[in-house]
């Protein structure tokens, strides 16, 4: 799927919105987040997940968290390091990389009644090929 977004970011940055001048600009940071956005996608479910089980103040903690540290990384990768649009990009992945870190530290504390755990998983042709379909 990231492939695909990444094979044709052209078109779907023109299809939302990109314009000639703004498309290399775009394609800087949409790179970056796309190949980073698993983490996204992890981090929104974990926040649903654990709001579900009631614990809102730490997902709103996390939250705060990832949003301040990219505050804070924004103006230093973009110009004192001068990344440009890819530190902005950077600072967003590495925002949602300390979510991930606390929503995983939340869990390996077994605070709520989510558990991961690596006997639990099974890897079966059948099960893949379902996720493929839907994906």
């Amino acid at each position: 799927m990231l492939g695909g977004i990444l094979i044709f970011l052209d078109s779907v940055l023109h299809s939302l919105g990109a314009t000639q001048t703004i498309l290399p600009y775009a394609k800087s940071y949409a790179n970056i987040y796309v190949t980073g956005s698993i983490i996204n996608v992890f981090t929104v479910t974990m926040n649903n997940l654990l709001t579900a089980q009631g614990a809102t103040k730490f997902t709103m903690i996390a939250m705060l968290t990832g949003s301040i540290t990219n505050i804070i990384l924004d103006p230093i990768l973009i110009y004192k390091m001068n990344l440009g649009i890819e530190g902005a990009a950077i600072a967003t992945v590495i925002s949602l990389c300390i979510n991930m870190a606390l929503y995983l530290g939340y869990i390996a504390k077994k605070k709520g009644f989510l558990r991961f755990s690596l006997k639990n998983i099974i890897f079966s042709k059948s099960i893949y090929a379902e996720i493929l379909k839907i994906a």
